[in-house]
């Protein structure tokens, strides 16, 4: 799949979230025609996994997030370190963006998805289902031309 120009945005300001959020550690992502399906880490002061994970639709977008250890104390965190944080942010500059090209609808759903990764086989099923989707983008439910 060749990314348009809306794509591109997409494709560029989730490479800028780890690179504006030192917890954050990206995993396979992937921008589908009309949905993005992402693997998103956060660490604490500890430097381990926190679990928690999200996903979002029209640019339908799964942030899912791997969790190294599934008990991990997510007492004292930042309102600005968690996964709605970040996402928020993420589609809100996406929007501006967009917006910019003269598009003025909305491209994202309201809320979004969630799903924790607790161990090694979940993440391998995950990620080879995002990388494997654009493969399968025809037999998608909502593939349209």
């Amino acid at each position: 799949m060749e990314l348009n120009q809306l794509g591109r945005i997409v494709h560029e300001e989730w490479l800028k979230t780890a690179e504006i959020r030192p917890e954050v550690e990206l995993g396979e992502f992937v921008v589908m025609p009309n949905h993005f399906h992402a693997i998103l880490g956060l660490t604490g002061h500890s430097g381990l996994m926190q679990e928690a994970g999200v996903c979002n639709t029209p640019l339908q977008s799964q942030f899912i997030k791997a969790a190294d250890q599934a008990d991990t104390d997510l007492s004292f965190q930042s309102p600005s370190q968690t996964i709605g944080a970040i996402v928020r942010g993420f589609k809100s500059s996406v929007t501006k963006q967009i917006r910019q090209t003269g598009i003025a609808n909305d491209i994202w759903q309201r809320n979004y998805y969630e799903h924790i990764i607790r161990n090694e086989d979940s993440y391998r099923d995950i990620s080879n289902y995002i990388m494997n989707n654009p493969q399968n983008w025809l037999e998608d439910e909502h593939y349209s031309l």
